[in-house]
């Protein structure tokens, strides 16, 4: 008997990077290229729409970054955001990368 496939799952992915690409790209005092990627089974954007507004209005920022924030303004907002990730069952993959290895 012959077994069907299993469906297979959705997934989203938002990924930022950072290690001072662009100009920076051959700066020998900053030789990595960082990712970091959040991956989930729900509408990140969707399902997070509502506490973004409801953060942004407490903190009185139009956007939320948190190298502008500073560490007591994401104090302010650490617990919702971490019942948040926990609803949607986030998970994190971080990679890096050697410049040298990529650029050359």
């Amino acid at each position: 008997m012959k077994r069907k496939s299993a469906r297979p799952k959705r997934v989203e992915a938002y990924t930022d990077e950072a290690g001072h690409t662009g100009l920076n790209l051959f700066d020998p005092a900053q030789p990595w290229f960082w990712t970091g990627t959040l991956l989930s089974r729900f509408s990140v954007q969707t399902q997070g729409a509502g506490l973004m507004r409801d953060l942004s209005a407490l903190l009185g920022r139009p956007v939320l970054h948190a190298n502008q924030l500073g560490i007591r303004k994401l104090e302010l907002i650490a617990g919702p955001l971490k019942g948040f990730l926990e609803r949607i069952d986030a998970h994190f993959v971080f990679t890096a990368i050697e410049k040298r290895h990529l650029a050359n």
